[in-house]
């Protein structure tokens, strides 16, 4: 029958609850710079109803779990934006590398040495017994192939730099994969929802999802 310990223990219930709700929300505010760090919430339920005359009798409130506030559309956007970001300013990066090795602006370039060689070549058609004519061909071509060598050494260049930062990128791709397997291992073992909802690991392996696509 309900009586005054039934009264004491919905009391103790509910103040378990609320301190469990305070320690939440301490955390919540401790960790408010943490990058990657999801806000959580006590969902709070009614406890067990016992039969009872006139009708079932409560017994106060429970915790029923603790939850991230996570949003899963938000994330994947999030992702998708920024994986894009980061392969179109990696590709601006390399053309703009490359645009370096045939800048003509300032000095002498691939174009530039190919209109003096072919016009060379035209003069040459008109006169073909000139000497000087012949001696511009002749001087012209050696400039075309030192400049066609140069231009070939820097995006040589370009290229095994280019080759150093991917083989940079598949080593942290790697890394990266190996530390979410690690999560699902742990997830597997300490998350059982909605009782112990692991969100720790969950804040862990989006952060390392995030710099995996960035």
């Amino acid at each position: 029958m309900p009586g005054i310990s039934s009264l004491l223990n919905i009391g103790q219930k509910a103040l378990n609850v609320s301190q469990v709700g305070i320690e939440v929300t301490g955390q919540n505010i401790a960790n408010v710079n943490t990058v990657g760090y999801s806000r959580q919430r006590v969902v709070i339920q009614d406890d067990i109803y016992l039969d009872y005359a006139p009708g079932q009798m409560g017994t106060g409130v429970r915790a029923a779990s603790i939850q991230r506030q996570f949003d899963e559309f938000i994330e994947e956007s999030y992702n998708t934006k920024s994986s894009a970001r980061s392969k179109w300013n990696t590709l601006y990066a390399s053309m703009t590398s490359v645009e370096t090795v045939f800048n003509e602006s300032s000095t002498k370039g691939v174009s530039s040495a190919l209109t003096s060689f072919f016009d060379d070549w035209q003069n040459l058609s008109l006169d073909p017994k000139s000497y000087p004519q012949r001696q511009n061909v002749l001087s012209d071509a050696q400039s075309l192939i030192s400049i066609l060598r140069q231009a070939n050494d820097d995006l040589i260049s370009v290229q095994n730099q280019a080759d150093q930062y991917i083989g940079q990128d598949v080593a942290a791709v790697n890394k990266l994969i190996q530390e979410i397997a690690d999560i699902n291992s742990q997830l597997a073992v300490h998350d059982n929802p909605p009782i112990n909802n692991a969100n720790g690991f969950y804040d862990e392996r989006a952060r390392r999802v995030r710099d995996l696509r960035n």
